[in-house]
């Protein structure tokens, strides 16, 4: 059984979730790092903080951790970090690891 899909490039990985699957654990936006980004209707979360924190919550929840399909997106960079970092102010720009993040 695989409840999400663990996204990765060559260098890093994010948890793909949607924002009602954080409210049904208790968790928003305010809840995870900076280095987590937010698509159209998904949330990508940053595998060595932001994981932790999503898995300890469904555990919780639902007495089991969280299952995974492991998925890789590209080949050298995933366009998932060129997407607006979660923590990101709306209308103005953060610079992540030395890209610009458009809030």
């Amino acid at each position: 059984m695989t409840d999400f899909r663990m996204l990765s490039d060559a260098d890093h990985s994010w948890l793909e979730v949607t924002p009602g699957d954080c409210k049904d654990i208790g968790l928003s936006r305010e809840d995870f790092t900076p280095y987590s980004y937010e698509g159209v209707s998904r949330w990508f979360l940053d595998e060595d903080q932001d994981v932790p924190t999503f898995n300890a919550a469904f555990k919780a929840r639902h007495g089991r951790g969280i299952a995974v399909e492991f998925v890789n997106v590209a080949g050298q960079r995933s366009p998932i970090r060129l997407m607006p970092s979660l923590r990101a102010q709306r209308g103005r720009s953060q610079t992540h690891k030395g890209e610009l993040i458009w809030g």
